[in-house]
């Protein structure tokens, strides 16, 4: 497993490991197959850089709809993987640095 170290950038020593987790949310919302063609065209590290953009990225990539039936798949996905409590009505942004704030915080020792 790796060890995350806080450092002066913050959010920024997390973003590898988050950018994971979205591409295996992604996955399991679409299938290896399908979520490599999205991920090939909308980088799941934008995911951990700029959440708002990678959301509306996936809107104009698969569409209104279809872009946000994915993105509500993938915080499903990270409340099933114990990181965040899902609240749907929470936006993806609110997720994605749930999730930052539980890595950063794993890796204190909290």
């Amino acid at each position: 497993m790796e060890t995350l170290v806080p450092s002066s950038r913050g959010a920024a020593s997390t973003q590898a490991p988050i950018s994971r987790i979205v591409y295996g949310a992604l996955v399991r919302v679409l299938g290896r197959e399908r979520a490599q063609i999205v991920d090939f065209y909308v980088d799941s590290r934008l995911a951990a850089s700029d959440p708002e953009r990678y959301e509306r990225a996936l809107e104009g990539l698969l569409g209104g709809e279809g872009g946000r039936l994915v993105i509500r798949g993938i915080k499903s996905e990270l409340g099933r993987s114990g990181r965040v409590e899902c609240v749907e009505s929470e936006s993806f942004y609110g997720h994605v640095k749930a999730v930052e704030s539980a890595l950063i915080r794993s890796s204190n020792g909290q």
